[in-house]
């Protein structure tokens, strides 16, 4: 062998392990900017005129379930609900075969009451081309009398996912729109975590105006995950959140602050921040 091939054997074998001590120094964003979910589908819908908003109406697949509903209702005048009253919502979707409707009734328990519709089980499932024409059909039964009859324009949400982890931990399929998220699934490559810490608590954040990446102070909490460890390994607690604020939500830098603990005391707890990162745009499966 030639001193030519020698020198571009050391020289290759150079270039490679920069390459892999790159990928293994950036390995927590690597990994994350290359998965996508197609798996499952998630939709969120919103709506609102001079009276009513209405926030997070979704319609949704996590393995065999399949179910919609869901949404924050808010009145937008004062006394628009009032106790007593009797409010049915129908949720109307017109497709080119035939209309689906998903009727609820809600009891008013107080006046201006913000209240969250249930979430029932969808027995077909729609994609992006049923969901063209959405209505949401409020009544407002008082006294025996209808005071309200309406219909409010529904409009599909733009949706982001966002992920991120560590090299042991990681938080995938966190939905959120500009105004609405839903907490996503924790992984672990640690055997036995459960057992280790069997209490977690998963909080969610948005960074404050001007704050610093890196400092937990200077982020908020909006939603969290409190459970024991095994059910929320297993996706068995979802939760949603809405941010009011006039900027939007997808524009916010978020982060996640995970505290695992052995008992209900929170002794000795073992937290760590995880930064979500690498949206990507929710792709549906059809199928």
């Amino acid at each position: 062998m030639n001193k030519e091939i020698k020198r571009q054997l050391i020289l290759s074998g150079i270039l490679l392990c920069m390459l892999v001590s790159t990928l293994f120094l950036w390995y927590d964003n690597f990994m994350f900017h290359t998965y996508v979910n197609v798996a499952d589908y998630q939709y969120c819908f919103a709506g609102e005129n001079d009276s009513v908003l209405i926030d997070g109406y979704e319609f949704y697949k996590n393995d065999c379930i399949q179910k919609n509903g869901k949404a924050r209702v808010m009145a937008l005048e004062d006394r628009f609900f009032l106790k007593g009253d009797l409010v049915r919502t129908t949720f109307v979707v017109n497709t080119s075969k035939e209309e689906y409707r998903y009727e609820q009734e809600t009891k008013m328990k107080t006046d201006n009451e913000v209240f969250t519709l249930e979430e029932v089980e969808t027995t077909k499932q729609l994609y992006d081309d049923d969901f063209a024409d959405v209505m949401m059909h409020m009544t407002i039964i008082r006294n025996n009398k209808t005071v309200y009859d309406e219909d409010i324009v529904m409009k599909n949400q733009v949706m982001t996912v966002f992920n991120g982890g560590n090299k042991e931990y990681a938080i995938r399929n966190v939905y959120a729109t500009p105004s609405w998220l839903k907490t996503g699934d924790f992984s672990c490559s640690v055997k036995d975590i459960d057992k280790k810490y069997p209490n977690i608590t998963i909080d969610y954040m948005y960074l404050k105006d001007n704050g610093q990446v890196d400092d937990i102070n200077d982020y908020e909490r909006f939603a969290y995950v409190k459970g024991k460890t095994a059910d929320i390994l297993k996706g068995n607690d979802k939760q949603v959140a809405y941010y009011d604020e006039q900027d939007s939500l997808l524009g916010r830098t978020l982060s996640c602050v995970v505290t695992l603990t052995q008992d209900d005391s929170q002794a000795q707890p073992y937290t760590f921040m995880i930064q979500l990162q690498g949206t990507i745009k929710v792709v549906d499966s059809n199928g």
